[in-house]
């Protein structure tokens, strides 16, 4: 049995989720991992572990991502969340608009 992965699992569970559009514009929160939820409440998703909480993330993403899950959980990429855009008028609709950044000044 590998405890590192049963344990990575069980410690996120503590973490507070957060939406990702509650994240600060411009601020670099770094990934220590992102994991697939498959078969979940709204189908497969993509859950990032940050430092103090965790965040889903856009299911627009989830192609792209799959084959890179690995590459994140070095501490040596951060999150930025660089805007959050409306989508109708009444203001209900926003998504925030990410970016992915390698850290230079990894832990």
């Amino acid at each position: 049995m590998d405890l590192r992965k049963v344990n990575q699992m069980s410690l996120l569970a503590f973490k507070p989720t957060i939406p990702l559009r509650n994240l600060k514009i411009d601020k670099k929160y770094r990934i220590l991992g992102i994991k697939k939820i498959t078969g979940g409440k709204y189908d497969d998703s993509l859950i990032a572990e940050l430092e103090e909480a965790q965040t889903f993330l856009p299911k627009r993403l989830i192609p792209n991502l799959i084959e890179h899950l690995e590459d994140f959980a070095t501490g040596q990429y951060c999150l930025v969340n660089r805007d959050l855009k409306e989508f109708d008028s009444d203001n209900l609709a926003k998504t925030s608009i990410i970016e992915f950044i390698k850290d230079d000044e990894q832990q």
